[in-house]
């Protein structure tokens, strides 16, 4: 069976926490696990500061979606299932696909 999971997070360390609590839980190899870094989104804000006089005070915000796949080669989905119940990461959230047989 194999699972593959689309992470995606606004902070890249809590994606690396999920990755960690994944290992620990489940007691997979590295060779079983892979991690693929996918690019990083970003979206730019431009607000200005005074709305009414001066047009060229601006500040500008940025948001950047940081995104991961990882892939489950060789896992039972009574522990998968398990890892799911037992972690809670706020701010993580993710998309789940199941393949093989």
């Amino acid at each position: 069976m194999i699972i593959k999971l689309h992470i995606v997070s606004h902070k890249s360390s809590l994606l690396e926490n999920f990755t960690e609590k994944l290992l620990d839980v489940t007691k997979l190899n590295r060779k079983d696990m892979r991690i693929v870094q996918l690019p990083t989104k970003r979206k730019l804000f431009t607000v200005l500061k005074s709305p009414f006089v001066n047009k060229k005070a601006r500040e500008q915000f940025g948001l950047a979606t940081h995104k991961r796949l990882v892939v489950l080669k060789n896992i039972d989905l009574f522990i998968f299932s398990y890892f799911l119940k037992s972690v809670s990461c706020k701010g993580v959230a993710f998309k789940i696909t199941l393949k093989g047989g």
